[in-house]
């Protein structure tokens, strides 16, 4: 059980840290 919520947590956080990296590369670009 709490192995489930610790990978759903590092999973949402590699998931925000791949957005917010994209999101910057996005705004370099233009």
């Amino acid at each position: 059980m709490c192995s489930k919520i610790l990978l759903k947590l590092i999973i949402i956080h590699l998931s925000g840290s791949l957005m917010t990296l994209a999101n910057t590369g996005t705004c370099r670009y233009q």
